[in-house]
């Protein structure tokens, strides 16, 4: 009988509101069959789970388990960032402040109850590394999202580019941070295209213009500026990752690029009120697209789990 693998992250990758979210979910099916796993289909309401592998990857889906029959051989928690950052850390309420702690609450519940069971996945070493004491005998690896090269189409102007929810918190607070540095800075180029959803309400209209969710080859073109003013503690973002694996400029703080081997088009600063500057020099000068093949990832154990599981 083949090995089989059941999601409840959502009947399908487009439920996800970022093409983050999308990523993350895709890189994750694509590391369970690469471990010989067959995806099972999920169906609402479920009460009864049987399969080898149980795969969670959504939050909203934590309270559905608690309370339902599973015969599966692993539980796979893809946390992302550590519960121990989420509950008391910096990643408090990355949503809202209750939010953070009812999830934080019913993860527990899936920790007592699967503890023997569970595989968690971070998406950082440091992430992984705060948790070593909250779960000591559950195995932990890191796994940035797989695969970022796919095609990148043209354009015929220079814009700027930020890719993330508003709904989370940190991107908001990056927001925020550069909208002040650029009303210090009087800033007057085009505006920076926002996208990811729900900033209408929240960014302003002198320095934004918000878009609305696109595809991968909309949102990743020649000619782009990408900026990465994020605070530390958050993670590896793929506003960082993926334009620069694709060889577009990006402007990032030090912060943003922990634990990752920044390649040439990254240009790193001290601090956000620094962009605005960096900003105005790359928007005047000319830059060619670089080709940036090499695994962007200092951590990336992969092809550990794929092992661990092929073998289960």
């Amino acid at each position: 009988m083949d090995k089989t693998y059941l999601s409840i992250t959502g009947e399908s990758s487009q439920q996800h509101k970022t093409n983050g979210a999308i990523l993350r979910f895709n890189s994750m099916h694509k590391l369970l069959e690469s471990a010989g796993y067959a995806n099972l289909e999920f169906k609402k309401h479920q009460r009864r789970i049987e399969c080898n592998i149980l795969f969670l990857g959504s939050v909203g889906m934590y309270r559905h388990i608690i309370f339902t029959r599973v015969s599966s051989d692993r539980i796979l928690l893809d946390l992302c960032d550590s519960w121990l950052g989420r509950s008391f850390g910096k990643n408090i309420g990355c949503y809202s402040r209750t939010k953070g702690i009812i999830e934080s609450l019913y993860l527990m519940a899936i920790y007592l109850r699967f503890r023997k069971k569970l595989i968690l996945t971070y998406i950082s070493e440091e992430d992984k590394n705060n948790d070593r004491f909250i779960f000591p005998k559950s195995d932990r690896y890191v796994i940035p999202n797989l695969s970022v090269n796919f095609h990148i189409s043209k354009s015929y102007q220079k814009r700027f580019v930020f890719m993330g929810d508003s709904n989370y918190y940190p991107n908001r607070l990056a927001i925020r941070d550069l909208t002040k540095a650029l009303r210090e800075a009087k800033w007057s180029l085009p505006k920076i295209l926002l996208f990811g959803g729900g900033w209408d309400t929240i960014a302003n209209p002198r320095f934004y213009e918000c878009m609305p969710f696109v595809s991968d080859t909309e949102l990743y073109k020649h000619g782009q500026i990408h900026l990465v003013p994020t605070r530390p503690g958050y993670g590896i973002k793929n506003k960082l990752v993926i334009p620069m694996s694709l060889g577009l400029q990006v402007i990032a703080t030090h912060s943003a690029c922990r634990e990752l081997n920044i390649s040439p088009n990254v240009i790193i600063v001290d601090k956000v009120e620094d962009f605005p500057n960096q900003m105005l020099q790359m928007y005047r000068t000319d830059y060619s697209t670089l080709e940036i093949h090499s695994n962007p990832f200092v951590n990336d154990e992969k092809d550990k789990l794929i092992s661990f599981l092929a073998k289960l």
